[in-house]
Formats: structure tokens, sequence, C-alpha cells
């Protein structure tokens, strides 16, 4: 047929629950679909014929939402401040995709104003940003090769450090050249000393 068997079993499951008697024409199958999230059957049967008022159209109507709503499932389209902060998480759970959220809404004087006035957050951008201005004079004190290659070496030192530096793929890389790199250089060198005359294994 074409179809999905998640829709087949869907049309199944409506058409379980409404006798031919009971469906009503001009409404969706999906309205016949969600009204069963009533376990009474007489209940869902009336209601069918009773639709809520459709603030949006200022008709009395069935909607996917206003059914979902009226058996107890969360909308499609949230309405109300709890429902719309809810949606909001769901789709932000990913950190790039709550950053830039954030940014975005930040740019907007009333939003700014009042995140500011949360103790919390207040407190999340100031520790950012002193923690972006400690990145930032590091790396201007590391412009130079001979420093920055000091430095690593001494904060590699430490556990913790090596173990991020060795999780982040392009660092572990850069790592793993270098070290072939230099075995490299180490049998050139020993070939070299190895075979020039007079060198350390000479005749």
């Amino acid at each position: 047929m074409g179809l999905p068997l998640s829709t087949l079993r869907s049309y199944r499951f409506a058409a379980h629950r409404w006798p031919a008697r009971q469906r009503r024409h001009g409404v969706s199958h999906k309205i016949h679909y969600i009204l069963p999230g009533i376990p009474d059957d007489t209940e869902h049967f009336d209601a069918i014929d009773a639709p809520p008022l459709d603030e949006s159209a200022r008709i009395r109507r069935w909607t996917t939402d206003l059914a979902k709503k009226y058996v107890g499932q969360r909308p499609d389209r949230p309405e109300t401040h709890a429902q719309k902060v809810a949606a909001i998480h769901r789709l932000t759970d990913d950190n790039e995709v709550a950053a830039q959220i954030a940014t975005d809404v930040l740019r907007r004087p009333g939003v700014a104003a009042k995140v500011v006035s949360d103790d919390t957050a207040r407190h999340m951008v100031n520790k950012a940003q002193v923690t972006q201005h400690k990145s930032e004079v590091v790396h201007d004190l590391i412009g130079d090769d001979q420093v920055a290659a000091q430095v690593a070496s001494d904060l590699l030192r430490r556990p913790e450090v090596a173990a991020r530096v060795v999780a982040d793929d392009t660092a572990r890389h850069a790592v793993n050249r270098a070290q072939t790199d230099r075995s490299r250089q180490q049998a050139d060198a020993f070939r070299s000393g190895r075979c020039r005359p007079g060198g350390p294994f000479g005749r």
C-alpha cells in the first residue's frame, strides 16, 4: 500500500475504537485517533459531538492540539508559559543550540534585563567572562612557539590536563604526528652518525 506500518496501525486502532455509526464526517482521522485516550467509550463518543472553542478561529471545532489537551496529552503547539518553556528546553538539550538561542535572545534589552536579575544566571555569565578573559590573555602570551611549547610541556604533566588533551582529536593527532616525526629524525640522525666516516661506528 506504500504506507508506513505505524500509519496502518493508527488506522486500525481508530477503526477499532470507533464503530461506523459513531464516526463523524468532517472530523479528521487524527481526532478519532486521539479522543480514545479517554478510557470511557461513552465519554469519547459524546465528546466528538461537543467540540471546544478554538480561540484562534473563534469557532467550536476539534483541532489536534485541542483534542490532545482534552485527553491530557501535551499539545503539539505549546500555548501557556510553562508549555513554551518546556518545549524550548526539549529543543535545547544540545549545548551548541542552547548557546545560539541564548545569544540571540540576549540581544533583546528586555530579556537581558530580566536575565541579570537572576543571581545564578548573572553569576554564570560573569564566571564565563572571567574564563574567556583568562583564555584571551593566555593566547596573547603564547604567541611565541618556544613559550607555547614550554607551557604545553608543563601543563601536560598534570594528569587531568593530559586526559582532556588526548580527548581532543585534533590535539591528539598533532601530538602523534610530532612523535612520529621525532622518531624519524632520531632514526635519520642515528643512521647518519653510523655511516659517516669517523663516526661512532666508523672503521
